[in-house]
């Protein structure tokens, strides 16, 4: 799971969460993936989300090209605007363009209900992913490329954002993950967010996750730990992640269980 290592995992292969980071992600992808994915962030006294997604992934050899779906049912405690319900709905599909460099294109639809208004959003992710040896991958990708409409109110905006991903295996027990990524609209300085962690394979079917995430325009910076149970067909991911602040900050668990077939 992506919280347990910072958040970071644009140039990782989840077969989950990966999907909203990096698209392109599904070409190394061997099989076909269903999972649920649950977040729970009322822990925290700034963005409080709560998340529940469903998400298939398909990338068996018998398909014409990797591809994913995926929808969200999100409710957001937003101080200014009240409890906001909101329903997103992503589809991925991705390729390579040459050996080793390959191409992911996702579009998705987001709903947002609150009082008595409601507000519809589309945009587009673009994401690379190159490869250039077994143990090393590197990412560039495009988030909510398409301007937010005027009468979407601000908090809820999809902003352009581009983002930087590095992945490094080593010796197929250690992968450090380095991403790092830059709000294009309403920043005027420039501020950014950068993720680390660490997994490390404990066991045929258990890894342990570390990991640390700095944003600078949220004013917010998060530790994290996790774990995640890999078996042959079932997997169950849970992460932690605390923020770190003088009074001591909030919290929020994260859990997503996929089978694989």
């Amino acid at each position: 799971m992506l919280a347990g290592v910072g958040g970071a995992g644009r140039a990782a292969l989840d077969p989950l969460e990966g999907i909203f980071l990096n698209p392109a992600g599904l070409t190394h992808l061997k099989n076909y993936y269903m999972g649920v994915y649950w977040v729970d962030s009322s822990g925290l006294e700034q963005n409080q989300v709560r998340d529940l997604s469903v998400i298939i992934a398909d990338s068996t050899p018998d398909k014409l090209f990797p591809g994913g779906f995926a929808f969200t049912k999100r409710r957001i405690s937003s101080p200014n605007l009240g409890p906001v319900d909101q329903k997103d709905y992503y589809l991925a599909i991705a390729d390579y363009v040459v050996s080793r460099l390959s191409l992911g294109i996702s579009a998705h639809r987001l709903e947002s209900d609150f009082g008595n208004e409601s507000h519809d959003q589309h945009n587009v992710n673009i994401g690379l992913l190159f490869t250039p040896t077994e143990n090393i991958g590197i990412a560039l990708v495009g988030h909510d490329l398409l301007g937010p409409g005027s009468s979407i109110p601000a908090e809820l905006q999809l902003k352009r954002k581009v983002g930087l991903g590095f992945t490094y295996i080593f010796a197929n027990f250690l992968q450090a993950r380095l991403d790092w990524d830059l709000q294009l609209k309403d920043n005027p300085e420039n501020e950014s967010r950068l993720m680390l962690g660490i997994e490390s394979a404990l066991h045929q079917f258990f890894d342990f996750r570390v990991g640390a995430q700095w944003d600078d325009l949220a004013k917010q910076t998060f530790l994290s730990t996790g774990f995640s149970f890999n078996g042959p067909r079932l997997a169950l991911d849970y992460a932690y992640q605390k923020e770190v602040q003088s009074d001591g900050g909030g919290h929020r668990h994260l859990v997503d269980l996929r089978l694989k077939f």
